[in-house]
């Protein structure tokens, strides 16, 4: 299984994608920037702490829906992409278990979405002390940490459970129906998602509801919910994948 890991990472590396993660995280130096050159297009009301400002840069790139579209492709590619252009056949012949290769692929793509949020907040952490923390929204008290500060740590936490489950789901599909059919099926699970945000009688047991629902009120049993949710279904979505693939003729 570790052998199998680190040939997928390998694979991702030569596909140049830790330089798109790099690019990706950069994101945060795009406000910190403004803030430090007064462009008038960058407003932030208000003073914003290192840590606040860590989690708004990464909650933005999420309603962005870049994240999304970057690991649902990764995803995609690295299952069906892999079975269209034939390569999935060589994997096969070298693995001794169809369940291992693919528990494998997507344990790759789950580190690989890790470190884009851990390298995120290290970025957007420098960002902050070099450009913002002396201007007249910042704060140089890098080490405080309010009850506020966790929530928003945990929103972030239950953000990428989201992110991994909906790439679980491109992984899945692609399966059977290519990357590109893959990649649409996630975005439409994410907008069916962001409209049952608006059904305020069921959305706090809509899996992503401390993402999606920009007014979403944090409790710890909600946060517990959402998360053992989330994982169940991602758990769910990869045993339906395992089975389809080892049905599969090749």
């Amino acid at each position: 299984m570790i052998n199998i890991l680190k040939t997928e990472l390998y694979k991702l590396y030569k596909r140049k994608i830790f330089l798109a993660i790099l690019i990706l995280s950069s994101f945060s130096l795009l406000y910190s920037l403004g803030v430090f050159l007064g462009w008038d297009f960058v407003e932030i009301s208000g003073e914003i702490d290192i840590i606040t400002f860590c989690t708004v840069m990464w909650s933005l790139l999420m309603m962005l829906g870049i994240p999304l579209i970057m690991f649902s492709y990764l995803a995609a590619s690295t299952a069906g992409g892999e079975i269209q252009d034939g390569q999935i056949l060589f994997e096969i012949s070298h693995s001794k278990s169809r369940k291992k290769l693919m528990i494998g692929k997507f344990s790759a793509i789950v580190t690989i979405i890790l470190v884009c949020y851990i390298l995120n907040f290290i970025l957007s952490s420098i960002f902050y002390i070099l450009f913002m923390a002396r201007s007249s929204v910042g704060n140089t008290d890098f080490f405080s940490f309010e009850s506020y500060h966790g929530i928003l740590l945990l929103k972030s936490f239950a953000g990428i459970l989201l992110l991994i489950f909906l790439s679980a789901m491109a992984f899945a599909f692609s399966i059977n129906f290519g990357v590109f059919r893959s990649i649409v099926f996630a975005l439409v699970v994410y907008v069916v998602l962001k409209m049952l945000m608006y059904i305020h009688s069921i959305n706090v047991f809509v899996p992503g509801y401390l993402t999606l629902f920009d007014k979403a009120d944090f409790s710890m049993p909600t946060l517990i919910y959402q998360s053992i949710f989330l994982i169940f279904l991602t758990i769910a979505v990869i045993a339906v994948t395992l089975k389809n693939f080892n049905h599969k003729d090749f």
